[in-house]
């Protein structure tokens, strides 16, 4: 890196600084050696205004007559 290309970045030069990135990923290694902790949970929406579940889904089967232009043909 030229001299120039370090003063554009703060005066770091860029060995440096992933030396330092290095040292701070060792260290941070070093420390995370302790126990970790799982957590998992289930989401059930509620509604915001009365707080009961949301009702999903419908028991009406639908229908696709209003789809296909009607009679049978088919259009280009």
């Amino acid at each position: 890196m030229t001299a120039e290309n370090a003063r554009d970045l703060g005066g770091v030069e860029l060995a440096d600084a992933v030396e330092s990135i290095r040292n701070q990923l060792v260290e941070a290694a070093a420390k995370a050696t302790g126990r970790t902790h799982e957590v998992a949970f289930t989401l059930s929406p509620r509604t915001a205004v009365t707080g009961e579940a949301w009702a999903i889904g419908t028991e009406d089967d639908g229908s696709t007559a209003g789809f296909g232009g009607g009679g049978g043909a088919v259009r280009r």
